[in-house]
């Protein structure tokens, strides 16, 4: 926004995708969201339009260096990185 010289006037800044959602969904605002929010149909009322340039988020997971991870979470990080990947290809 800086480059382009464009003044933000921010009144609300939010966290989380979902709590930017509501607020839209209200008619406060824009919203700047991760993908992945709008994968469930919870605002069927907004409509999303693709944001130039392009951010980059990189994620980690993070799990005990002293305790072995469990099946269950095992399961959870491969579908995590199942979900990346549809998302974008070379997700590692």
């Amino acid at each position: 926004m800086r480059a382009a010289h464009i003044r933000l006037r921010r009144a609300i800044e939010v966290n989380q995708s979902y709590g930017a959602c509501s607020f839209v969904n209200q008619g406060l605002g824009v919203g700047l969201v991760d993908p992945f929010i709008h994968t469930k149909g919870h605002f069927p009322g907004l409509v999303v339009r693709p944001f130039t340039p392009e951010i980059t988020i990189q994620t980690h997971m993070l799990v005990s260096s002293i305790r072995p991870i469990s099946p269950l979470a095992e399961a959870f990080c491969q579908k995590l990185l199942e979900v990346g990947k549809a998302f974008q290809p070379g997700y590692a």
